[in-house]
């Protein structure tokens, strides 16, 4: 599946305006699934610093039998204050092992 938006919002009696550009991807592969998803704002008011972030986000999982289920899941955010030069960045990963009884 392939999937993506854009949002614009612009808040009611002031000058932030938001955008929002969303993208991702699904594919199944037999008893495999992987996705990719990208999701990045841009805020900015009538001040000269915008606010950017972006996050990344990849999974996949894999069911090894009809009891067993696998999957990785890691993700990237970052985040920037135009004109400052700051920049901050979370990286996360987790691990699930499921089962049926």
């Amino acid at each position: 599946t392939l999937r993506g938006g854009y949002n614009w919002l612009q808040a009611t009696n002031t000058s932030l305006v938001s955008t929002q550009m969303t993208f991702g991807l699904g594919l199944r592969l037999s008893s495999m699934t992987l996705s990719a998803d990208y999701t990045g704002n841009v805020a900015s008011a009538s001040t000269p610093n915008e606010q950017a972030n972006q996050n990344y986000n990849l999974s996949v999982s894999h069911s090894v039998n009809d009891r067993l289920l696998i999957s990785v899941n890691g993700s990237l955010q970052q985040s920037a204050v135009a004109g400052t030069g700051q920049t901050a960045s979370n990286v996360t990963t987790t691990a699930n092992l499921g089962l049926k009884f």
